[in-house]
C-alpha cells in the first residue's frame, strides 16, 4: 500500500455524509452546472465490477470543500464508491464506515452510475450555469486520493 494512502486515511477516509444540495449525483440537481470535459476528467474516479478504479486512481471530491480539506462526495461513495479499489481498502481498514456505499435513509434519489450522471448533468458545449460559482468555472475536481 502507497504511503500516500496511509497518510490519506491516517484519521479516516474524509467524505459528506450525505449529499449536498447542487451534488451531480442527485437526480432532482438541474444539469448544467459542470461542463463534460470535467466528467471525462473524472471518469477515472468510477470503475465497474471487473475493472474497478485502481488505488491510485483519484476520488470524486465534493465541490463543497474547502481548499486543503478535501473530502470524499457522498452521493459518489454511495453509488460507485464500492468499484474504487481505494475506497475499499478504507473499508477493511476501518477508515471507512460501509454504510457509506448505500444511500442513506431520507437521502435523495441517485443516479445508478457515473456513465448516467454524467451524461445528464454535463453542460452541453462547455456552457455553465453560473448559479453558486459566480464565475461561470466548474468547482468539481478530481483530487488524488
Amino acid at each position: 500500500m502507497s504511503g500516500e494512502l496511509n497518510r490519506q486515511f491516517k484519521e479516516g477516509l474524509p467524505r459528506r455524509r450525505r449529499p449536498c444540495v447542487e451534488c451531480p449525483w442527485r437526480r432532482d440537481v438541474a444539469a448544467g452546472k459542470f461542463g463534460r470535459d470535467r466528467f471525462d476528467a473524472l471518469a477515472g474516479t468510477a470503475g465497474g465490477p471487473g475493472c474497478e478504479a485502481g488505488v491510485g486512481a483519484p476520488m470524486f471530491v465534493c465541490h463543497k470543500s474547502r481548499e486543503g480539506s478535501d473530502k470524499a462526495c457522498a452521493g459518489w461513495l454511495a453509488t460507485v464508491g464500492a468499484d474504487h479499489l481505494g475506497v475499499r481498502i478504507a473499508v477493511v481498514r476501518g477508515d471507512l464506515d460501509p454504510a457509506a456505499l448505500q444511500p442513506g435513509e431520507g437521502w435523495p434519489l441517485l443516479f445508478d452510475s457515473f456513465e448516467e450522471m454524467a451524461a445528464v448533468q454535463a453542460a452541453a458545449d462547455g456552457a455553465f450555469c453560473e448559479t453558486g460559482t459566480g464565475s461561470g468555472t466548474p468547482m468539481i475536481e478530481a483530487r488524488e486520493g
